[in-house]
């Protein structure tokens, strides 16, 4: 008798596991990279301008890993041949050359930037992390594969663990000599970590050269749209850094640097939920002939709750978690956090929905996106700046600014998704007012208990705790349903 064949897993199942599997992952080097955090501005107390400068660094440095990619990941995921030995090999040369030729940008670039923050330390530690791009270039090709296979398991070992290799580096570091080289040891270690684990874990994937017109045209023309928006991402994500830094401060960009550090959290968790996992899932439906709008919401529906959910309790609690955790020089990234989780909520709404428009082909729509923030950054940040300046407030201003100019980006996204069929407003509405009523009221509890206490960490943590606890109660209902939803259908 013939065996049957083994039936592959679904691909709601595929789905839910390639999930855990990120967010796990997520979870544990977060936890890692925000213990460092603390334990920097612990020993940096004194100079607290380092960690300015060290903001400034890392902006640079996340530009050159944005630039690095130029949509060849997403190509590869998003085309029918994406699996094909000969598009795989294309897509890693182009990658390794895009690497080399963005650490010469480096050393042409590397000056400028130094003046114009009338900072020269940062030119050559421009030249110095800028290695990592090389090395991001150099990377098995089993990576792209493995994210178009939703092979998470493998990424996040080798992910976390690069990163658990830089975070030594860096704590070990930093613990001798505190310093923004601490910083650049840790990013350098887990660059090298990073790619040489890739080409271990995927050696039976990796390939070297190759070079095929016809993949070629289909990554760049998918690409050229891309890199446009990649440009412009790393324009509308970093610009606050570089416009605060030029503004204030350096002082004031490292007490920024931590609010910062926390509302980037759930994005950096829903942006790495949707490379690895809510975008393949859309191009999976998409290629097979499916009718993407079916599974739109299920799949969006946990990714908006549990971000309404973080919003809610950074504008609630975000002041006693600082004043909590965090030396008292530190207490403006308090407030600085609140405001920070407005603009959360909207990019979060506006990454889920870009996902959808990438998936159907629709790549221009992430470039003008970002545009649209841009444009409404460089209009609302001399309002908030000069008007509300006059009111002794300015900073708090910009930092708004900061925020409202997600408005931009969204408004942008949910009207191409509404012209393709991709009904995105109901869900986007509900979980918007939800976070209102649930940061509302943690915030009043939260402020009530805390008021019960005297001045300290204890007022901090009973503060913390009662409006973590009321938000936590105003999602229960929300979370549950978006539990029973995915679990109820197929």
């Amino acid at each position: 008798m013939q065996d049957k064949p083994l039936q592959a897993p679904s691909l709601k199942s595929t789905t839910i596991n390639a999930s855990l599997w990120s967010m796990g992952g997520f979870a544990v080097g977060n936890f890692f990279r925000l213990v460092s955090n603390v334990i920097l501005a612990y020993l940096l107390t004194d100079n607290i301008d380092a960690l300015g400068l060290m903001a400034l660094v890392t902006t640079f440095l996340q530009g050159l890993r944005m630039f690095s990619d130029m949509g060849l990941n997403l190509g590869v995921i998003q085309h029918k041949d994406g699996d094909n030995a000969s598009f795989v090999k294309t897509a890693w040369t182009l990658q390794a050359i895009r690497g080399v030729v963005l650490y010469a940008a480096c050393w042409a670039f590397a000056v400028p930037f130094a003046t114009a923050y009338n900072e020269p330390e940062l030119a050559s530690l421009i030249l110095w992390t800028g290695v990592v791009t090389i090395f991001n270039g150099l990377a098995s090709s089993g990576l792209i594969l493995a994210k178009r296979n939703l092979d998470v398991k493998k990424l996040t070992f080798i992910e976390v663990g690069s990163q658990v290799a830089g975070l030594a580096v860096l704590l070990v570091w930093a613990f001798q000599s505190p310093s923004v080289w601490a910083l650049v040891a840790g990013n350098i270690a887990g660059a090298v970590v990073r790619t040489v684990a890739s080409h271990i874990v995927f050696a039976e994937k990796s390939v070297w050269f190759g070079w095929d017109r016809a993949a070629v045209s289909a990554l760049l023309r998918f690409g050229g749209w891309i890199f446009v928006a990649t440009v412009l991402t790393f324009a509308s994500s970093q610009i606050d850094k570089l416009a605060f830094g030029k503004v204030f401060n350096t002082w004031s960009l490292g007490i920024f640097g931590v609010a910062a550090t926390f509302s980037m959290v759930p994005m950096q968790a829903v942006m790495r939920l949707g490379n690895q996992v809510v975008f393949p899932v859309y191009a999976k439906v998409v290629n097979r002939g499916d009718d993407l709008s079916t599974v739109l919401d299920r799949v969006r529906n946990p990714v908006l709750v549990t971000t309404g959910l973080a919003a809610s309790g950074m504008f609630a609690g975000g002041p006693w978690l600082v004043k909590a955790i965090y030396p008292p020089q530190f207490v403006a990234a308090g407030w600085m956090l609140q405001l920070l989780s407005v603009g959360l909520l909207l990019r979060v709404m506006s990454e889920t929905s870009k996902a959808a428009l990438m998936a159907i082909g629709q790549p221009k729509a992430v470039a003008i996106g970002q545009a649209m923030k841009l444009v409404c950054f460089a209009a609302l940040a001399p309002i908030g700046y000069i008007y509300l300046g006059k009111l002794g407030v300015g900073m708090m201003g910009f930092v708004a600014a900061i925020s409202l100019s997600e408005c931009g980006r969204y408004a942008s996204m949910l009207v191409l998704a509404m012209r393709k069929g991709l009904n995105v407003l109901p869900r986007d509405a509900a979980t918007c007012w939800m976070t209102v009523w649930a940061s509302a009221g943690g915030m009043v509890v939260g402020d009530a208990v805390a008021g019960l206490f005297d001045p300290g960490r204890l007022q901090s943590a009973a503060g913390l705790i009662a409006a973590s606890g009321v938000v936590g109660v105003v999602w229960l209902r929300p979370m549950l349903g978006s539990v029973r939803e995915l679990k109820s259908k197929r």
